[in-house]
C-alpha cells in the first residue's frame, strides 16, 4: 500500500485541488522545491507563480512559466544578487523590489512589506476574474494526501503555500486577501522549511550524529531530553545588550 509520504508532492497538491474543486490557480510559495515538481507536471493548472524572497533561485525549472512567474525580492545584500542573476535567465519574469530590505530565509517578509506584499498579489489576482462554470467559494479544512488546507474567501483561487518558516506567515495577510480572492493556505511536513527539516532527519548521517550526541549525554530510557536551538543572524546585525 502506497503511503502519502511516497507520492510526489506535485501529485499530492494535485489531490488537494482536485478535492477543493479547482481547476487553475495563482501560487505563490518562497520554496521551490514546493512548486517546480508541480509547475513541471501540471503547467497548465498554474495561472501564475509568485515567489516571495525565494532562499534559491533556479531559473531552469522556471522557465517555461514565461510572464506567469513573478518574484517578490529584497533589493539589498546576497538574496538580491541571486535573484539578479536568476532574472538574466528569466527575461518574461517579473520582479517587484521590496526598497532597502534584506531578505534571508528567515525574514517575516509579510509582516514586514505587508502592504507591497498585497499589492503584488492582488494585481495578479485582479488579471484572472472568475468563470461562472469554475467552482470559486468555500470556507473549509482539512488533510488530503498528508496536506492540510485552509480554504477561505471567494473569487479566483489563490493558493499560498508556506513560506521558508511557516504557513502562518501569511496570517497578517489573509482576512484582506479572502476579501477578493478564495484564498487556500497549505502545510505540513511535506511543505516548506518542515519539508528539509524531515528528510535532513531521515539522512543517515544525520541520524549517526544524533545517536552520538544521545551516547554523549549517557541518556538512559524514560529520560527527557530538551534540545534548544536558535536560527543564525547576519554577521552584520549589532547584538544588544540586555538592560
Amino acid at each position: 500500500m502506497t503511503t502519502d509520504a511516497e507520492i510526489p508532492v506535485a501529485d499530492r497538491l494535485a489531490q488537494v485541488l482536485d478535492h477543493l474543486e479547482i481547476e487553475r490557480a495563482q501560487f505563490a510559495a518562497s520554496m521551490l522545491a514546493d512548486v517546480t515538481g508541480f509547475a513541471q507536471a501540471h503547467p497548465e493548472r498554474i495561472a501564475s507563480l509568485t515567489l516571495v524572497c525565494p532562499p534559491r533561485l533556479d531559473p531552469g525549472p522556471l522557465r517555461p512559466l514565461g510572464a506567469r512567474l513573478l518574484i517578490i525580492a529584497g533589493d539589498q545584500d546576497p538574496p538580491a544578487a541571486m535573484v539578479r542573476r536568476a532574472v538574466t535567465s528569466l527575461p518574461e519574469a517579473t520582479v517587484v523590489w521590496l526598497p532597502g530590505y534584506f531578505s534571508p530565509p528567515w525574514a517575516d517578509v509579510v509582516a514586514d512589506c505587508s502592504a507591497d506584499v498585497e499589492n503584488a498579489l492582488l494585481n495578479i489576482v485582479s488579471k484572472d476574474l472568475p468563470r461562472k462554470d469554475r467552482a470559486v467559494s468555500g470556507d473549509s479544512q482539512g488533510t488530503v494526501a498528508g496536506i492540510t488546507y485552509r480554504s477561505q474567501g471567494e473569487g479566483p483561487p489563490l493558493v499560498l503555500l508556506p513560506l521558508s518558516l511557516a504557513s502562518s506567515q501569511w496570517d497578517p495577510l489573509l482576512s484582506h486577501l479572502s476579501a477578493r480572492c478564495r484564498t487556500v493556505t497549505l502545510g505540513g511536513p511535506a511543505l516548506g522549511f518542515l519539508a528539509m527539516l524531515e528528510s535532513r532527519g531521515q539522512a543517515a548521517g544525520y541520524r549517526g550524529v544524533v545517536q552520538r550526541v544521545i551516547e554523549t549525554a549517557h541518556l538512559q530510557p524514560g529520560e527527557v531530553a530538551l534540545e534548544v536551538g536558535s536560527l543564525a543572524r547576519p554577521v552584520h546585525d549589532e547584538i544588544q545588550p540586555h538592560h
